[in-house]
C-alpha cells in the first residue's frame, strides 16, 4: 500500500506538478504581463517542489531496494523540506490580500500550492513522524536552510536586476518598477511562517509516536 502511495506521488509530481507547470510557462495567461519564465523558476514553490520530488524518488527507489538510504538521513531531509513546504500555504493569503488572482491556471495553482503539501503531510503522518524530533540544534536550523538560501538568491536577484519575481515587490524595501515595497512580508514569513508548521507538527509527531509505542 505504501509503495502504491509513493508511485502515485511520483507520478503526480511528474505529470500534474512539473509537467503542467512547465507546459503553462509556454503560454502564460494574458492577464499576467510581467510574470516571466525566469520569475517562475525563482518562486519559492519551485524550490520546494524540486526538493520534495527528490525525496519521493529517493524514497521510492529505497523501498524497491535500488538504493540504500538510512532512516536517519530521510528524517533529516524531511525536517529540511517540511516546514518550508507547508509554509507555502501562505500563498493563498497573499493572492487575496495583494489582489494577485490566479497567476497560472487554477488546477496548476491548486496542485503546486495545495495538493502536494497535503501529500507531504501525509507521508509524515503515515510513515515518518519525525518533524521536530531530532536534536535541538537540528530542529531549529534544518527548516531554515532552504528559506535562508532562497532569500539570499532572491534579494540578490532583485537588487541587481531591479525586476520583480512576484507581481508584488516582496523582496525589497525600495520601490521597484513603480511597485511599493513589501519587504516586511519576507521578515514575517521567516519569523512566523517557517517556525509555525515546525512547532505544530512537533506536537503532532510526538503524539503519533506515543500511539505507536
Amino acid at each position: 500500500m505504501y509503495k502504491a502511495y509513493l508511485i502515485a506521488t511520483v507520478v503526480f509530481y511528474t505529470v500534474c506538478t512539473f509537467g503542467a507547470a512547465f507546459l503553462n510557462l509556454i503560454d502564460l495567461p494574458e492577464t499576467v504581463k510581467d510574470f516571466q519564465p525566469d520569475s517562475v523558476f525563482l518562486t519559492f514553490i519551485i524550490w520546494n517542489v524540486i526538493l520534495q520530488y527528490i525525496f519521493y524518488v529517493v524514497e521510492l527507489l529505497s523501498e524497491y531496494q535500488r538504493i540504500t538510504v538510512s532512516e536517519r538521513t530521510k528524517e533529516i531531509i524531511l525536517n529540511v523540506i517540511f516546514a518550508p513546504g507547508v509554509s507555502v500555504l501562505a500563498y493563498w493569503i497573499l493572492i487575496n490580500s495583494l489582489d494577485w488572482g490566479f497567476l497560472i491556471p487554477w488546477y496548476v495553482d491548486v496542485s503546486i500550492h495545495g495538493i502536494n503539501i497535503l501529500m507531504l503531510m501525509g507521508i509524515v503522518v503515515v510513515k515518518y513522524p519525525c518533524i521536530g524530533q531530532l536534536s535541538r540544534v537540528q530542529n531549529i536550523l534544518l527548516p531554515f536552510i532552504a528559506p535562508v538560501l532562497y532569500c539570499i538568491v532572491t534579494l540578490t536577484y532583485t537588487s541587481i536586476t531591479k525586476r520583480l519575481i512576484y507581481p508584488s515587490n516582496l523582496f525589497s524595501f525600495k520601490d521597484i518598477e513603480d511597485n511599493p515595497p513589501y519587504g516586511w512580508v519576507g521578515i514575517v514569513y521567516l519569523c512566523v511562517g517557517i517556525p509555525m508548521p515546525q512547532v505544530i507538527f512537533y506536537f503532532v509527531c510526538r503524539e503519533i509516536k506515543k500511539t505507536r509505542c
